[in-house]
């Protein structure tokens, strides 16, 4: 069984105290702190061969951006209410993983794939070609997707909202930060939580991924909270405790989005170019009420019992404490 995140990394600075200093600088690298901590400011960190933003590109760039690199490509976005779009790339990704057996693969979106296949990924999307062939490896994917989210150059949520993030202490204050965010930036932050709710939680598909919502909110929270600390002041300060603690905002703060559950939105996502079998996934399209509840809705849900959990209350069947995490 796996340890608790907050083990694991009391026994990560047990550890380093035996290193040496040369082993603490390697161990210390920002690859190494990214593959550890789910950190990236650099996309260019993640790339055996860097190169500068290039024009046309969807990664290290804005939101906004990446709308007009992909409608003059092909028109190929996703228009919702009051004219508000979804990135094409961001559908794209999550209909992969889903068609790619992601929902049955131990792990998906915490562990990585090879890095040259994701290396391959990155460069065929910054080039416009979105097919993701048939036999791609799942957590390549979901691996490139955090990776384009935590690359933009104006994240989701940006670190002048740090302070508004620890103040907020229940899933409305949360909702309510998110709903004063830029639209675009709300509805990228809403396809995410509905793919989580609607795709990843579950109960059938947390068994076979053993990604519990904490888990989920770790590797999601760094893709959504940014911290705005450079790689290089990782690298030369290490302050570990402020590290600790902004991990562990991120990682709350998701938590309390995921217990609130996207907004509802009209948001249609077009069939997507995928050699992959038929069937897709609409962001954010039931309403409240009309059909099958979502699976945050109600008290047998994985979030209700995770809440309890954390208040120390609840049954110990399927309770799950996050100890997936790596």
């Amino acid at each position: 069984m796996g340890m608790s995140l907050k083990k694991s990394l009391r026994l990560s600075r047990t550890l380093i105290k035996g290193l040496g200093s040369q082993q603490r600088s390697h161990l210390f690298a920002p690859s190494h702190l990214f593959r550890y901590f789910n950190i990236h400011v650099d996309i260019n960190l993640h790339l055996t061969k860097p190169r500068p933003v290039l024009e046309g590109d969807v990664f290290r760039t804005t939101l906004d951006e990446v709308l007009k690199v992909e409608q003059t490509r092909q028109n190929n976005t996703s228009k919702g209410a009051g004219g508000t779009q979804v990135p094409y790339i961001l559908t794209c990704l999550l209909r992969a993983i889903q068609d790619l057996g992601g929902l049955d693969c131990e792990g998906i979106f915490r562990l990585s794939g090879k890095q040259t296949e994701e290396e391959n990924l990155i460069n065929r999307l910054n080039e416009g070609s979105y097919h993701i062939a048939k036999g791609t490896d799942p957590h390549v994917v979901a691996s490139v997707l955090k990776l384009w989210l935590m690359s933009l150059s104006q994240p989701l949520i940006p670190p002048g909202l740090k302070a508004a993030c620890q103040e907020a202490k229940t899933s409305q204050e949360a909702r309510d930060l998110v709903d004063g965010l830029p639209p675009l930036h709300g509805d990228v932050i809403d396809t995410i939580l509905d793919f989580m709710h609607t795709k990843l939680l579950p109960p059938k598909v947390v068994e076979r991924t053993k990604m519990s919502p904490e888990n989920l909110a770790t590797v999601f929270g760094p893709c959504i909270l940014a911290m705005g600390t450079g790689h290089r002041d990782l690298a030369s300060t290490m302050n570990v405790q402020e590290l600790l603690a902004d991990m562990k905002l991120q990682k709350d703060f998701t938590l309390l989005l995921m217990g609130c559950g996207p907004k509802k939105r009209d948001l249609q996502v077009p069939p997507l170019p995928l050699p992959i079998a038929p069937g897709g996934w609409v962001a954010v399209g039931r309403k409240r009420g009309s059909g099958t509840p979502t699976p945050y809705e109600g008290a047998n849900s994985p979030l209700a019992r995770s809440s309890r959990e954390r208040r120390g209350g609840g049954d110990d069947e399927g309770k799950d404490t996050g100890e997936g995490a790596e």
